[in-house]
C-alpha cells in the first residue's frame, strides 16, 4: 500500500522501474477523497477512482509502474497497487 503525503501533488506507484503485464490500482476505503490516475501530465481529465472502487491498467505488452502516477484530493489518502509481472 501506498500512501500519498501531500494532496494535489503527483507521486509515483513507484520509485524504481518495475515492468508489468497487468496492474489493479485501488483506492482504499477510508480514503476521504477521490484518486486520479495518470502519467506525468496527470490532470483534471484523467480517469477518477473514488474510496473502495479500482481500475485495471494493461501494458502492451509491458506497462512501468514508475510511469504512473496518482494525485489525492486529501493528504494521507492511499492506494494499493496489485500487479501482474
Amino acid at each position: 500500500m501506498r500512501v500519498i503525503a501531500l494532496a494535489g501533488q503527483a507521486e509515483r506507484l513507484s520509485m524504481t522501474r518495475l515492468p508489468v503485464r497487468l496492474v489493479e490500482v485501488r483506492a482504499q476505503p477510508l480514503n476521504r477523497g477521490p484518486v486520479r490516475i495518470g502519467d506525468a501530465s496527470i490532470g483534471p481529465d484523467d480517469p477518477t477512482i473514488e474510496p473502495g472502487q479500482a481500475l485495471r491498467l494493461r501494458g502492451d505488452p509491458w506497462l512501468d509502474l514508475s510511469e504512473v502516477y496518482v494525485i489525492v484530493d486529501r493528504g494521507g489518502d492511499a492506494v494499493q497497487a496489485v500487479y501482474i509481472a
